[in-house]
């Protein structure tokens, strides 16, 4: 049986104690980079789950130089209604994880700045119908 580990970084809500920093020699006095850990542990690859946008472009960087590949998930909530700022509105509410099928990240973009904009709520979150409207070949989702 395989066992695919799934890591967040410092760049996540909640703040994570692993960088996505070029891959080092693992110094336990300092931070450690996933990508570290993958090429110490001779991982194939990486699956990341971020709860934004922010470390795409170092995440994309570091895969590219380390040769190590990184399957990028944004960990979203979706709800009914993004322009229902109700307390009620909560009860509407799942976490989904949306993940890119390749490099190109426009549409996943697209979709977290709609949430990260017009539906933020204390979180960003997007609705359903938003998703779908957004939605294109290059990505996939599952729920946690």
């Amino acid at each position: 049986m395989d066992i695919i580990p799934l890591w967040s970084s410092h760049y996540s809500f909640g703040k994570s104690i692993l960088t996505l920093d070029k891959p080092e020699k693992i110094n336990e006095s300092a931070p450690i980079s996933i990508f570290s850990i993958a090429k110490e542990n001779k991982l194939k690859e990486i699956f990341l789950v971020e709860s934004s946008m922010s470390g795409f472009v170092e995440t994309y960087l570091n895969s590219q130089e380390s040769k190590i590949p990184v399957r990028f998930g944004l960990k979203l909530t979706v709800c009914e209604d993004i322009n229902d700022k109700s307390d009620k509105s909560f009860k509407t509410e799942s976490k989904v994880v949306i993940w890119l099928k390749n490099s190109n990240n426009k549409q996943l973009n697209r979709i977290w700045t709609k949430a990260a904009t017009d539906g933020y709520y204390y979180i960003p979150r997007i609705s359903w119908k938003e998703l779908q409207n957004l939605w294109d070949e290059n990505l996939s989702l599952s729920i946690p």
